[in-house]
């Protein structure tokens, strides 16, 4: 870029032509294989795999009461809306005038 007071021209020699080489990339890095699954030793027993659901044998009475009512909560609150949504649908010619009137 020259330089000067007022000048905003642009030098265009710095810049590469239409012709400039193109880059080239490299190639992807090779897959690594999948190795084959090892025996495990059965003298051992079996592994307990933790996760996130405990079995349902060793829930207890209050978990299984509590998972209930979230259950039926749930159920409710939908219904609930489902039952205002359909409130608010037979009412909107109402809500449509009362909007109408007031940009009017």
């Amino acid at each position: 870029m020259m330089s000067g007071a007022g000048n905003m021209a642009v030098d265009f020699s710095q810049f590469p032509g239409p012709r400039a080489r193109v880059p080239q990339w490299l190639p992807a890095p090779p897959v690594p294989r999948a190795t084959p699954a090892q025996k495990s030793d059965t003298r051992k027993g079996p592994k307990m795999t933790s996760g996130i659901w405990i079995p349902l044998d060793r829930e207890s009475v209050a978990e299984k009461l509590m998972i209930g009512l979230l259950v039926v909560g749930a159920a409710i609150g939908i219904a609930y809306g489902f039952s205002s949504l359909l409130d608010f649908v037979q009412g909107w010619a109402g809500v449509s005038l009362g909007i109408s009137n007031l940009v009017q």
